[in-house]
């Protein structure tokens, strides 16, 4: 099985979302979405019901409270890593 990290930028990318969606579905061994830039603000996009972190500096930058499993720079780094495949939206 394929570990996929998504990282996506813009809360607006439907289709980054959807496809987030169907890998989860396609039975992936683990697909993980890392919220950066203007996707940490709320919205529906943050209850797709995968599992899903936010990038710690970004939340800071807009004023947001940083939750105890945001992913500081460090652990974005080494989440790369720990995937098969990272894709940037």
């Amino acid at each position: 099985m394929v570990s996929i990290l998504h990282l996506i930028r813009d809360a607006r990318d439907h289709r980054a979302f959807e496809t987030v969606v169907a890998h989860a579905r396609e039975g992936m061994d683990r697909v993980l979405l890392v919220l950066l830039h203007d996707a940490v603000l709320p919205g529906p996009h943050r209850s797709l019901g995968v599992p899903t972190r936010l990038f710690a500096a970004d939340c800071a930058a807009r004023g947001l409270p940083v939750p105890a499993d945001a992913v500081d720079e460090a652990g974005l780094v080494a989440l790369l890593f720990e995937h098969d495949r990272v894709i940037l939206w």
